[in-house]
Order: structure tokens, then C-alpha cells, then sequence
């Protein structure tokens, strides 16, 4: 039984051989060029053999065009903490330009991704990609966000309008390569950070119309809904095999 036969069975709840296993991480180092992340990734599933190689950039990959600084501690988790935001006021929201998905960070997951498809033929290959609203916290951080999410609505939504259509583009560059999906993070869907109804205000509408826009050739689509209080009953609402 191959890879994507197991997941599939699984999927739908069907006996196969044995449960599919995966891990993945960051790769700090790695991440600031396409062909040391790819290396490392795929030097990584040869020696696993996981049924899911699922590919994690640095996270601020989607917006670090912006100007955004970040610096890593050297933590095991590989995450790196934002020492300068890029949004200060709540006018910067609407003043956020569209980005090409070719060129910087968006342009290095492009040619880190055809790389690792090219050597990783036999194993479902998905992107991690970050929800507009979880982009969002890193261009302003948490704190700033949050009052500009409940005070200054319009202009948080022009800047949501904007990093959405920066992912779309993204997702339509991908549609050339032979992903099996993308593993989407949604970090707001989260009775600790949110009211529901503001999820469904600044998070829910961005992140359905994100997923409904995948290839319907990428069959292996995960939603990975982070924080401890998550909406699940929203959340599963969404499109994907996975979650």
C-alpha cells in the first residue's frame, strides 16, 4: 500500500495496513534560501520515510516583504519572535501594498516547493500557508490587532481585503506544481483570543474563501486550528480532508 492509499483509506475510514505518520518543523537557517530549506526537508523525509511531508518555511514567510525584523533564540520549536512590526497605526492597514507571488517570500516557497516535489515524487507534499488574520498579528502583533479589530474595524479589513489577495495569487502560482494540498493554520479561531462572532467577522469568511480556492486536484488539504479553546464547531465547517 502506498502513501497516498493509506491516507485516503483513512480519510475515510477505511482498514488499511497501518496508521499514516508524519512530523514536521521549522527549520531556522534553512529557511532564508529556498535550496538549503529544500535540502534539509527532503535529506530529512528520505531518512523517515513520513506519509505526509509537510513543509514549513520560516511563518512570517507571507509577510516578511513588509519590513517586518525578527530575530531566532535558538528554541527547539524554531519559531523566531518579531522585535519590529510593521503596522503601528490603524491607518497602515489600508495603506498594505499587493505583493508578487514570485518574487521574495512568497517567491522562495515557489522554488523551495518545486524542488522538493521534483525529489519527493512518491510522498503527498503539502505547504504551510497562514490564515490573513494570523498575518495580520504578525504585521501589528497581538495587543494592537485586537484594539484595532474592535475599534477600527474597516480599516483591519482593508488590510485583511489585501493579505487575502496576496494568498490567492500564491495559491494560483502553486497551481502549476504537484502539491498534494496545504496545511492552512488558523491561530484566532480561539475562545481564549476571540468572541466567536468577531471570528466570524475578521477570520472565518477570509479562511473559507482561501480553502475554497485550492486546485481541486490537491487532495490532502489539512486545517490546523491552533490555541487550546478552539471553535471547532465553526471551524470544521471549513474545506479539507483534514483536521
Amino acid at each position: 500500500m502506498n502513501k497516498r492509499e493509506r491516507l485516503e483509506r483513512t480519510i475515510a475510514g477505511e482498514p488499511c495496513d497501518r496508521p499514516p505518520v508524519a512530523l514536521w518543523q521549522h527549520y531556522p537557517g534553512d529557511d532564508l534560501r529556498a535550496a538549503d530549506l529544500a535540502q534539509t526537508f527532503i535529506e530529512e523525509q528520505r531518512a523517515f520515510d513520513w506519509d505526509i511531508a509537510c513543509l514549513m518555511p520560516g511563518s512570517t514567510y507571507q509577510v516578511i516583504d513588509y519590513g517586518i525584523h525578527e530575530i531566532w533564540h535558538g528554541t527547539t520549536h524554531g519559531e523566531r519572535e518579531i522585535t519590529r512590526h510593521s503596522v503601528g497605526r490603524s491607518l497602515d492597514w489600508t495603506e498594505l501594498r499587493s505583493l508578487d507571488p514570485t518574487r521574495g517570500g512568497y517567491g522562495r516557497q515557489i522554488e523551495c516547493v518545486r524542488m522538493v516535489c521534483t525529489a519527493l515524487d512518491d510522498t503527498p507534499v503539502l505547504l504551510t500557508i497562514y490564515s490573513p488574520l494570523a498575518q495580520a498579528e504578525m504585521l501589528a502583533g497581538q495587543e494592537l490587532l485586537l484594539r484595532h479589530l474592535r475599534t477600527q474595524s474597516d480599516r483591519l479589513k482593508s488590510g485583511l481585503n489585501i493579505l487575502t489577495e496576496n494568498l490567492l495569487r500564491f495559491i494560483e502560482t502553486l497551481r502549476k506544481l504537484p502539491l498534494a494540498g496545504v496545511c492552512y493554520v488558523i491561530r484566532h479561531a480561539n475562545y481564549d483570543v476571540l468572541a466567536e462572532d468577531e471570528y466570524r467577522s475578521f477570520g472565518y469568511p477570509y479562511d473559507k474563501q482561501i480553502l475554497a480556492a485550492v486546485p481541486q486536484r490537491w487532495w490532502l488539504n489539512a486545517v490546523r486550528v491552533e490555541g487550546i479553546t478552539p471553535m471547532l464547531r465553526l471551524t470544521s465547517s471549513l474545506p479539507g480532508q483534514v483536521m
